[in-house]
Protein backbone atom coordinates (compact mmCIF):
# COMPACT_ATOMS: atom_id res chain seq x y z
CA UNK A 1 0.00 0.00 0.00
CA UNK A 2 1.23 3.46 -0.59
CA UNK A 3 0.85 6.09 1.83
CA UNK A 4 1.33 10.01 0.29
CA UNK A 5 2.55 12.39 2.64
CA UNK A 6 3.92 15.62 2.26
CA UNK A 7 5.73 17.59 4.41
CA UNK A 8 7.17 20.98 4.75
CA UNK A 9 8.13 23.40 2.33
CA UNK A 10 12.25 23.73 2.30
CA UNK A 11 13.85 26.59 0.13
CA UNK A 12 10.42 27.16 -1.59
CA UNK A 13 9.95 23.88 -2.81
CA UNK A 14 7.50 21.54 -1.78
CA UNK A 15 8.87 17.94 -0.69
CA UNK A 16 6.57 14.64 -0.83
CA UNK A 17 7.51 11.73 0.65
CA UNK A 18 5.93 8.61 -0.24
CA UNK A 19 6.37 5.43 2.08
CA UNK A 20 5.77 1.98 0.67
CA UNK A 21 3.84 0.15 3.64
CA UNK A 22 4.30 -3.75 4.11
CA UNK A 23 0.21 -3.95 4.43
CA UNK A 24 -1.49 -6.34 2.60
CA UNK A 25 -3.83 -5.27 -0.20
CA UNK A 26 -7.09 -5.50 0.04
CA UNK A 27 -9.31 -8.03 -1.95
CA UNK A 28 -7.90 -9.31 -5.23
CA UNK A 29 -4.83 -7.46 -5.45
CA UNK A 30 -1.29 -7.17 -5.33
CA UNK A 31 2.06 -5.05 -6.19
CA UNK A 32 3.61 -1.84 -4.44
CA UNK A 33 0.64 0.00 -5.18
CA UNK A 34 -1.75 -2.68 -5.01
CA UNK A 35 -2.88 -2.22 -8.78
CA UNK A 36 -2.27 -5.35 -10.01
CA UNK A 37 -4.91 -8.02 -9.96
CA UNK A 38 -4.69 -11.35 -8.99
CA UNK A 39 -5.43 -14.32 -12.33
CA UNK A 40 -6.70 -17.44 -11.43
CA UNK A 41 -5.71 -19.27 -7.87
CA UNK A 42 -7.17 -22.12 -6.98
CA UNK A 43 -10.42 -21.75 -5.19
CA UNK A 44 -10.53 -17.93 -5.60
CA UNK A 45 -7.51 -17.58 -3.01
CA UNK A 46 -6.20 -14.00 -3.04
CA UNK A 47 -2.48 -14.53 -4.38
CA UNK A 48 0.63 -13.33 -2.94
CA UNK A 49 0.16 -9.25 -2.25
CA UNK A 50 3.54 -8.83 -3.31
CA UNK A 51 4.15 -10.70 -5.95
CA UNK A 52 1.25 -12.22 -7.53
CA UNK A 53 2.25 -15.49 -7.22
CA UNK A 54 -0.95 -18.23 -6.38
CA UNK A 55 0.37 -20.15 -3.12
CA UNK A 56 -2.21 -23.39 -3.07
CA UNK A 57 -1.75 -23.50 -7.26
CA UNK A 58 -4.15 -22.62 -10.30
CA UNK A 59 -7.56 -23.36 -10.77
CA UNK A 60 -8.76 -25.86 -13.76
CA UNK A 61 -7.09 -24.60 -16.82
CA UNK A 62 -4.62 -22.30 -15.58
CA UNK A 63 -0.42 -22.23 -15.28
CA UNK A 64 2.23 -20.92 -13.85
CA UNK A 65 3.06 -19.51 -11.05
CA UNK A 66 0.60 -16.20 -11.38
CA UNK A 67 -1.82 -18.64 -12.75
CA UNK A 68 -1.78 -16.26 -16.33
CA UNK A 69 -1.29 -19.01 -18.54
CA UNK A 70 -3.81 -21.35 -19.89
CA UNK A 71 -2.83 -25.07 -20.04
CA UNK A 72 -0.68 -26.02 -23.39
CA UNK A 73 -1.83 -28.75 -26.01
CA UNK A 74 -2.62 -31.66 -24.54
CA UNK A 75 -2.88 -30.95 -20.49
CA UNK A 76 -6.08 -29.67 -18.13
CA UNK A 77 -7.32 -29.49 -14.84
CA UNK A 78 -5.76 -27.69 -12.09
CA UNK A 79 -1.89 -26.39 -12.46
CA UNK A 80 -2.62 -28.50 -15.76
CA UNK A 81 -1.29 -31.55 -14.84
CA UNK A 82 -3.82 -33.90 -16.17
CA UNK A 83 -3.31 -35.44 -20.06
CA UNK A 84 -5.87 -35.26 -21.82
CA UNK A 85 -7.27 -38.45 -23.38
CA UNK A 86 -5.43 -40.27 -26.72
CA UNK A 87 -8.75 -41.54 -27.52
CA UNK A 88 -10.24 -37.63 -28.29
CA UNK A 89 -10.50 -37.65 -32.24
CA UNK A 90 -7.33 -35.32 -32.54
CA UNK A 91 -5.30 -37.13 -29.96
CA UNK A 92 -4.93 -35.54 -26.35
CA UNK A 93 -6.84 -32.15 -28.19
CA UNK A 94 -9.08 -31.47 -25.33
CA UNK A 95 -10.35 -28.54 -23.30
CA UNK A 96 -8.35 -26.79 -20.88
CA UNK A 97 -10.64 -26.25 -17.80
CA UNK A 98 -12.79 -29.96 -18.23
CA UNK A 99 -10.71 -31.92 -20.21
CA UNK A 100 -13.25 -32.79 -22.84
CA UNK A 101 -12.38 -33.62 -26.58
CA UNK A 102 -13.07 -30.61 -28.69
CA UNK A 103 -13.35 -32.46 -31.65
CA UNK A 104 -15.14 -36.17 -30.11
CA UNK A 105 -13.82 -39.27 -30.28
CA UNK A 106 -12.15 -41.74 -31.75
CA UNK A 107 -14.39 -44.87 -33.08
CA UNK A 108 -15.06 -47.13 -30.01
CA UNK A 109 -15.17 -44.61 -27.84
CA UNK A 110 -17.67 -42.23 -26.09
CA UNK A 111 -18.00 -39.94 -23.02
CA UNK A 112 -16.98 -36.22 -23.02
CA UNK A 113 -13.71 -37.09 -22.35
CA UNK A 114 -13.39 -40.11 -24.54
CA UNK A 115 -12.90 -43.20 -21.66
CA UNK A 116 -15.88 -45.14 -22.13
CA UNK A 117 -15.85 -48.10 -24.56
CA UNK A 118 -18.75 -48.20 -26.06
CA UNK A 119 -21.04 -51.43 -26.06
CA UNK A 120 -20.29 -53.30 -29.23
CA UNK A 121 -16.95 -52.88 -28.97
CA UNK A 122 -16.72 -53.78 -25.69
CA UNK A 123 -18.07 -57.30 -26.50
CA UNK A 124 -15.61 -57.39 -29.71
CA UNK A 125 -12.79 -56.40 -26.41
CA UNK A 126 -13.95 -59.49 -24.20
CA UNK A 127 -14.29 -61.92 -27.02
CA UNK A 128 -10.66 -61.32 -27.97
CA UNK A 129 -9.76 -61.08 -24.40
CA UNK A 130 -11.92 -64.75 -23.73
CA UNK A 131 -9.63 -66.05 -26.69
CA UNK A 132 -6.93 -65.01 -25.53
CA UNK A 133 -6.99 -66.41 -22.15
CA UNK A 134 -8.24 -69.61 -23.28
CA UNK A 135 -5.90 -70.24 -26.02
CA UNK A 136 -2.36 -69.21 -23.80
CA UNK A 137 -3.35 -72.30 -21.18
CA UNK A 138 -3.79 -74.53 -24.30
CA UNK A 139 -0.38 -73.31 -25.61
CA UNK A 140 1.06 -73.74 -22.63
CA UNK A 141 -0.05 -77.39 -22.35
CA UNK A 142 0.91 -78.56 -25.81
CA UNK A 143 4.23 -77.02 -25.28
CA UNK A 144 4.35 -79.10 -21.91
CA UNK A 145 3.13 -82.07 -23.26
CA UNK A 146 6.01 -82.01 -26.27
CA UNK A 147 8.70 -81.14 -23.65
CA UNK A 148 7.14 -84.34 -21.57
CA UNK A 149 7.23 -86.45 -24.55
CA UNK A 150 10.97 -85.47 -25.34
CA UNK A 151 11.92 -86.50 -21.97
CA UNK A 152 9.97 -89.73 -21.64
CA UNK A 153 11.23 -90.82 -25.58
CA UNK A 154 14.91 -89.69 -24.58
CA UNK A 155 14.67 -91.73 -21.48
CA UNK A 156 13.15 -94.71 -23.41
CA UNK A 157 16.44 -94.79 -25.90
CA UNK A 158 18.78 -94.73 -22.61
CA UNK A 159 16.56 -97.69 -21.09
CA UNK A 160 17.15 -99.78 -24.46
CA UNK A 161 20.63 -99.24 -24.60
CA UNK A 162 21.42 -100.08 -20.98
CA UNK A 163 19.04 -103.63 -21.20
CA UNK A 164 20.94 -104.23 -24.82
CA UNK A 165 23.88 -103.60 -22.74
CA UNK A 166 22.94 -105.56 -19.89
CA UNK A 167 22.12 -108.51 -21.77
CA UNK A 168 25.21 -108.77 -23.45
CA UNK A 169 26.86 -109.24 -19.81
CA UNK A 170 24.44 -111.70 -18.72
CA UNK A 171 25.36 -114.08 -21.71
CA UNK A 172 28.94 -113.81 -20.78
CA UNK A 173 28.59 -114.43 -17.08
CA UNK A 174 26.53 -117.48 -18.15
CA UNK A 175 29.17 -119.05 -20.10
CA UNK A 176 32.35 -117.93 -19.99
CA UNK A 177 33.54 -119.13 -22.55
CA UNK A 178 30.25 -117.54 -24.96
CA UNK A 179 31.12 -114.68 -26.99
CA UNK A 180 28.00 -112.27 -26.83
CA UNK A 181 26.24 -112.33 -30.07
CA UNK A 182 26.33 -109.32 -32.04
CA UNK A 183 25.82 -109.75 -35.86
CA UNK A 184 29.78 -109.23 -36.60
CA UNK A 185 30.50 -111.38 -33.68
CA UNK A 186 27.93 -114.02 -35.89
CA UNK A 187 29.38 -113.51 -38.52
CA UNK A 188 32.72 -114.39 -36.77
CA UNK A 189 31.38 -117.88 -35.22
CA UNK A 190 29.77 -118.81 -38.68
CA UNK A 191 32.97 -118.19 -40.69
CA UNK A 192 31.95 -116.14 -42.74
Amino acid sequence: MVNVKRDAIQGGKEITAIKVTNSKCDGNEYGDSCNETCRKCMDSEPCHHVNGSCVNGCESGYQGNKCDRVCDFGFYGPNCKIACSTFCEVSRDCHPMTGACKSGCKAGVKGSECLVVQDNYQIKFYGIMISFCVTLPLTELCLFYKIMKRIINSQERKDKTYHHQRDEVFLLKRDDSAVPETQENNQVLKGE
